[in-house]
């Protein structure tokens, strides 16, 4: 009995941690992925995949030890400009798949704490209406990378 309690308060830190995303919400995030910053970069992206398989939800925020807010965020070519806008929630309609990818949506790593360097993970922490948090690494690719590293 007294091992079985010394194992349980060792563990209760390492269970609270871990992604409590609702399996049965049918949220799966892929394909995650960042750029690398130049020294002293107030701010960094990043980019992924959500494909929700279960019923209509919502991604409410995103987390990242690595900075000091993160930001979702639109671009969008007006009158020949390209303009980001933010975006307070995003809508994951039933049986759909966003993509969070260069010229469109995004993440803004906003207030970088230190340098991203290529091949580095950062950890991403999405907020999900239904889901819950799922937590996620993005793999940093160069600086002026268009498209997901290929050396995961």
């Amino acid at each position: 009995m007294r091992i079985t309690l010394q194992l349980a308060f060792m563990l209760a830190p390492l269970l609270a941690s871990i992604a409590h995303a609702d399996p049965s919400a049918g949220i799966a995030v892929s394909h995650a992925w960042s750029r690398a910053t130049p020294p002293g970069a107030a701010n960094g992206v990043v980019y992924l995949t959500i494909d929700n398989s279960g019923a209509d939800d919502e991604l409410l925020r995103v987390e990242s030890p690595v900075a000091d807010h993160v930001e979702m965020h639109n671009s969008i070519m007006r009158d020949g400009m390209m303009e980001m806008r933010p975006l307070h929630t995003v809508a994951i309609a039933a049986k759909s798949r966003v993509r969070f990818e260069p010229g469109g949506k995004h993440l803004m790593l906003i207030g970088v704490k230190q340098q991203i360097k290529e091949g580095q993970q950062v950890p991403v922490t999405l907020v999900f209406k239904r889901a819950g948090a799922v937590h996620v690494q993005a793999i940093a690719a160069w600086m002026g990378a268009t498209e997901e590293p290929v050396h995961r």
